[in-house]
């Protein structure tokens, strides 16, 4: 709130005469402090600058009417257009907060010329406190705003962009694929080869679309869940089952243990699965070993997926879940990813009012676990 009610009308209306008495003077100080010169920048800092002497003076005309006359309306809407020449470069309550006690500062001496100044501190204090505060809130919801703007333009644009790409990156995969098989004529092996290497980028092109087309799907809460009561065995078996050709390759044995009923979106859990499995699958050694798990427990789902990889350091287990955020074992050793997969997982978790969890340690491999409300 403004300070129509934080201080009595009467050291506040003393307040506002100490000041109108002294305009010239306070003027001249506020002057001298940093303001933002250009109303669209407010990184633009300069010291003195008579380019915002109109809008200092406006400021200190509608702190007077406020303080004088109780009408605050004028200063409700010089923070709506100057909230930036306020902030002058201080973007955290704190600054804020040392900014109001400099701008407190100098209106001091003032106060302390008049008669039984206390109540006029105590007043000044109140005022400038306030005012500070309710600037920080409009530039708390005016970056709200922004952000909520920007995210809508980059759901719109990822959106767009999947399907824009999609087309030539599977005509790219098509023709690749007729030519590796010779329906366009014979091929020696160094093209083979080359043709195989465009095959997987375009590939992992495609993944890469998938994986922010459904980032972009899920953080913009457009579609309601479709929850139905579905076997969990039945559920991870179909979700598993694309992969299985892939762990084959690896040598990797894939497990599946599940029993009992949730009432699940299955189609979005099938997709979280998939992300937890082929992040297991890159990491499970050759020959190794990736169960997947399921049980009804307390009124709960649990699905966890396990690999005997090389493990994950307990620095970076609260960070595996951020978007695009890759281990430092991955960087090194070059594998590829987009840092999205593990971030969707917890997002549909989220979705179903559950939660993503991991557990591992450096060569013990890891354990990624969902929780959800299964009734």
């Amino acid at each position: 709130m403004y300070p129509r009610s934080a201080i009595p009308d009467i050291p506040r209306a003393r307040l506002g005469a100490v000041i109108a008495r002294n305009r010239a003077v306070v003027l001249d100080r506020l002057l001298s402090l940093e303001w933002a010169a250009d109303p669209r920048n407010p990184h633009s800092i300069v010291h003195g600058p008579e380019q915002v002497r109109p809008r200092v003076e406006r400021f200190l005309d509608c702190l007077l009417a406020g303080l004088v006359d109780g009408d605050w309306s004028g200063f409700e809407q010089f923070i709506q257009l100057n909230a930036e020449l306020l902030r002058s470069g201080a973007y955290t309550t704190g600054d804020l907060n040392r900014r109001s006690l400099l701008l407190t500062s100098l209106l001091i001496p003032c106060v302390l010329e008049e008669e039984d100044p206390a109540p006029l501190l105590e007043a000044l204090f109140a005022t400038t406190l306030s005012l500070s505060g309710e600037t920080v809130v409009r530039y708390n919801r005016a970056l709200l705003q922004e952000t909520q703007d920007l995210d809508e333009l980059k759901t719109m644009f990822l959106r767009l962009t999947g399907h824009e790409f999609r087309a030539p990156l599977t005509a790219i995969r098509g023709y690749t694929s007729m030519l590796q098989d010779g329906d366009l004529g014979r091929v020696d092996d160094r093209a083979l080869t080359a043709l195989a290497a465009i095959d997987r980028a375009a590939s992992s092109g495609l993944a890469m679309l998938d994986r922010l087309v459904e980032v972009a799907r899920l953080e913009s809460r457009a579609e309601a869940l479709h929850r139905e009561r579905r076997d969990l065995d039945e559920l991870v078996s179909s979700a598993v089952a694309p992969l299985r050709e892939a762990a084959r390759a690896r040598g990797v044995l894939l497990e599946v243990d599940a029993a009992g009923e949730a009432r699940l979106d299955a189609e979005e859990i099938a997709i979280a699965i998939r992300n937890l499995l082929g992040n297991a699958l890159k990491y499970a050694a050759d020959g190794g070993v990736v169960k997947v798990s399921a049980w009804r427990r307390d009124g709960y789902a649990v699905i966890e997926v396990t690999d005997r990889g090389p493990g994950i350091p307990a620095e970076e287990l609260d960070r595996l879940f951020e978007r695009y955020y890759r281990t430092q074992h991955a960087r090194d050793s070059g594998t590829v990813g987009s840092g999205l997969g593990l971030y969707i997982v917890r997002q549909i978790a989220e979705l179903h009012g559950g939660e993503a969890t991991v557990a591992s340690a450096p060569g013990q491999g890891a354990t990624f676990r969902l929780r959800l409300p299964g009734q």
